[in-house]
């Protein structure tokens, strides 16, 4: 997201706090700056639900508390919050757009965590009618186009993905909007991972760790350019063997994302791949140990299978 959007995003949050009274105005206003621009994400989850509490059935704050829980990683509490948003306002985009956000994060833990395909369907079906509906409601918003792309992309054909169709939309998208970083890392995700397109990818990827250290990016952009740094690391060392290059990078990464558990996995299966074992086993365990706490059933398995590979190679 460039500056100007991000300035038009706050302005448009804070134009809803006119016509509140006194106390309740400013309680808003410390609310968002808590959310957009501090990332105190607890504090402003506590600041919206005392604003609901006082004032049921305000959608608006229904929305940010959700998107606070969102951010937080409480994806049951944010998805009953955004649920709650549509039912009351089931012509509001943007209540479409970020349930489809929580529906994918969740499909994504569930993976994670090793659910089989009976258990992530649903939820696959959530995204795909939350993501069409936001699509139909707003077709010019680029974030519901990226969405829909996103959708197309990592579903298989079978249940409505197509990944022609995700990269027309991102091509599109990029030409009519080139500071999208959602689209960038999305087209990058597509190369990577549908084509093995490694030089494209990094192009890709290496635009959007360029506005890392941009003070005016909104958070999920931030994010991006995190993980950016760690499939620019992996393919560093897929393509060109440069160890150096890819270490630097994902350890960047790790700097910014110290719970990071795909970092620390990536991390030690090319330690292993290069036998420093002991640095591998170092970066696994803490994956491992990640994956418990988070628990990543699926990533901690992985784990356990190289650190086993580990004993049995190295002792």
């Amino acid at each position: 997201m460039a500056w100007c959007q991000l300035f038009c995003h706050l302005a448009f949050s804070l134009s809803l706090t006119t016509g509140l009274g006194g106390n309740q105005q400013l309680d808003f206003q410390r609310a968002l700056i808590a959310l957009e621009q501090s990332y105190d994400f607890e504090g402003a989850a506590q600041l919206f639900q005392s604003l609901q509490d006082e004032h049921p059935g305000n959608n608006q704050y229904t929305f940010f508390l959700g998107k606070a829980q969102f951010r937080q990683g409480r994806l049951d509490e944010a998805i009953a919050c955004f649920e709650s948003c549509i039912a009351a306002e089931p012509g509001n985009a943007i209540y479409h757009l970020w349930a489809s956000k929580a529906y994918g994060r969740k499909v994504s833990r569930l993976n994670n965590q090793g659910a089989g395909m009976t258990e992530l369907m649903p939820w696959g079906k959530k995204v795909k009618a939350a993501v069409e509906k936001a699509v139909e409601l707003d077709p010019n918003s680029v974030e519901a186009q990226v969405g829909y792309a996103v959708f197309l992309r990592e579903t298989p054909g079978l249940f409505g993905g197509d990944v022609k169709k995700a990269r027309q939309i991102l091509t599109q998208t990029i030409a009519d909007h080139p500071d999208c970083l959602n689209a960038h890392f999305s087209l990058a995700e597509l190369y990577l991972k549908k084509d093995e397109d490694y030089d494209a990818a990094l192009r890709e990827y290496k635009f959007v760790a360029d506005h890392l250290d941009d003070s005016v990016v909104c958070f999920e952009d931030h994010e991006l350019s995190v993980k950016a740094l760690l499939n620019m690391g992996f393919i560093y060392y897929k393509r060109d063997r440069d160890l150096a290059r890819c270490v630097e990078l994902i350890r960047q990464h790790l700097e910014l994302k110290p719970n990071s558990q795909m970092g620390y996995l990536t991390l030690g299966e090319i330690l292993v791949q290069e036998k420093r074992w002991g640095e591998a086993r170092e970066a696994l365990s803490q994956a491992r140990e990640i994956a418990e706490a988070d628990d990543a059933g699926k990533l901690k398995k992985k784990a356990d299978e190289l650190l086993k590979e580990i004993r049995r190679k190295a002792g």
